[in-house]
C-alpha cells in the first residue's frame, strides 16, 4: 500500500477509525497514485476532521489513567502555548508531580532572546518546566537528568506538540512520528533506562487551532509547526493586513499610526492592502495568493466570525495555531476576521515592548 499524499499515513481500506483509511471504491476508481485518505480529503474540502474523538472523551480517558500514575511529563508547544497548556489538563493534574517540557523552543525568531523566553515561561508555566527542542535535540540531557524523571511517568500533551518526536529523542529509538494528529492510538510503554519508563498516551484533541481545520499537507508546506518568522507593520486606520486568506486584520481607530509585528509560520502570506482591494479581491486571492488555505477552496466552505480587539503596548493577540500580533507602539484597535472555531487570546508580550521599534 502507498502512503497518503496529505498526512503520510499508510493507506488502508480495513478500519475507518485508523489513520490512512480510504474507501475501497476510491482505490478501485483511482488506484494508489496521489490519493488522499478519508480524513485528509474531508479536511481539505470540507474543513472536517474525522480522526480525533471529542475532547471530553480524551480527558475522561486521561483521568482514568492518572489513577495509576503519580508522576507526569506534560509536553506543550512553545509556539502555541495558550492552546496546548490548557486549564482542562492542568486541573486533572492537580496533586500530581508534574514536569512540563516546553517543546519547539528553538523555533522562535532571534528577535526574542533566551532571557525573555525564560522569564516569560517561568511566569506563565505554573509547574516545574524545561525548555526543549525535539527537532534540534536541545534540552534532552537536562530533561533526562531531572530528578522527577524516575520510575514510571505518564506522558501527556495535545496533538501536534511534537510528543512522539520528543519521546524518540529521549529514548534514542525511532518511534511513530507523523504530521498526522493523534499518531499514538493507545498507551505505549517506552523503556528509557533501568530507572525510567515513559507511558505515552494518545494526543489530546483540540478544535480551536488553525492546524485543526487545515489539510495536514498544508500545515507541512507552510511550516506551521516548525518555526516562526516576523514582519513589522506601521499603518493607518483603514488598512487591512492578511495573515493568509483565513485571518484578516482591519486596523481601526483614530490613534497615530500604531506599530505592530506579526509572528507566524514562514509560509503564511502576510499582505497589506486597502479595504477596497481586500473586499474586491478576497475570493480570487483565497487559497492561491493568500495561504493558508493551500489551493483553491471556496471561502463559503468555512464559517466565519469577527472580533474587535483593543491592544496596548506590552500586549499580544494570540491566534491559536497561526501565531500572534505584538504591539510595539499602541494602542492598536483591530477587527479580526477568522474561522468560527479558531480562538483568540490577549496575553502579556513575549517580546519586550521597550526595545526600539523594528529590532
Amino acid at each position: 500500500m502507498k502512503k497518503c499524499k496529505g498526512c503520510g499515513a499508510r493507506l488502508q481500506t480495513d478500519d475507518p477509525s485508523k489513520p490512512g483509511y480510504v474507501p475501497p471504491s476510491v482505490l478501485e476508481k483511482r488506484g494508489e497514485k496521489n490519493v488522499l485518505c478519508q480524513r485528509c480529503f474531508r479536511l481539505k474540502h470540507y474543513g472536517e476532521d474525522l480522526s480525533i474523538g471529542p475532547l471530553k472523551d480524551a480527558l475522561s480517558r486521561l483521568k482514568r489513567l492518572l489513577k495509576r500514575y503519580d508522576r507526569v511529563l506534560w509536553i506543550v508547544d512553545a509556539m502555541d502555548f495558550e492552546a496546548t497548556y490548557t486549564d482542562e489538563v492542568s486541573h486533572l493534574l492537580e496533586g500530581k508531580k508534574v514536569l512540563v517540557a516546553v517543546n519547539k523552543i528553538d523555533a522562535f525568531p532571534r528577535a526574542i532572546t533566551n532571557q525573555e523566553l525564560s522569564q516569560w515561561f517561568t511566569k506563565h508555566v505554573h509547574h516545574k518546566w524545561i525548555p526543549v527542542s525535539a527537532e534540534k535535540k536541545r534540552g534532552i540531557k537536562k530533561l533526562l537528568n531531572h530528578p522527577l524523571l524516575k520510575g514510571e511517568l505518564l506522558v501527556v500533551g495535545c496533538t501536534n506538540v511534537g510528543k512522539s518526536s520528543l519521546l524518540s529523542a529521549l529514548s534514542g529509538k525511532p518511534l511513530s512520528v507523523s504530521s498526522y494528529p493523534g499518531t499514538t492510538r493507545g498507551t505505549l510503554h517506552i523503556r528509557i533506562s533501568k530507572s525510567l519508563e515513559l507511558i505515552d498516551t494518545p494526543g489530546i484533541p483540540t478544535d480551536n487551532r488553525f492546524i485543526d481545520i487545515l489539510d495536514p499537507s498544508c500545515v507541512m508546506k507552510l511550516g506551521m509547526s516548525r518555526s516562526l518568522t516576523r514582519k513589522t507593520f506601521k499603518i493607518s486606520a483603514g488598512r487591512v493586513v492578511f495573515a493568509g486568506g483565513m485571518c484578516r486584520i482591519d486596523v481601526l481607530g483614530e490613534h497615530p499610526r500604531p506599530i505592530f509585528q506579526i509572528f507566524t509560520a514562514p509560509g503564511v502570506t502576510l499582505h497589506e492592502t486597502s479595504v477596497l482591494n481586500a473586499d474586491a479581491k478576497f475570493e480570487t486571492w483565497f487559497g492561491e495568493f493568500l495561504q493558508p488555505p493551500c489551493g483553491k477552496i471556496p471561502p463559503e466552505n468555512f464559517r466565519w466570525r469577527f472580533e474587535e480587539v483593543l491592544l496596548n503596548e506590552g500586549e499580544e493577540l494570540v491566534v491559536f495555531g497561526l501565531g500572534w500580533i505584538s504591539v510595539r507602539r499602541g494602542p492598536l484597535k483591530i477587527k479580526v476576521t477568522l474561522p468560527e472555531k479558531v480562538e483568540l487570546r490577549v496575553r502579556e508580550a513575549l517580546v519586550n515592548p521597550e526595545r526600539s521599534h523594528g529590532k
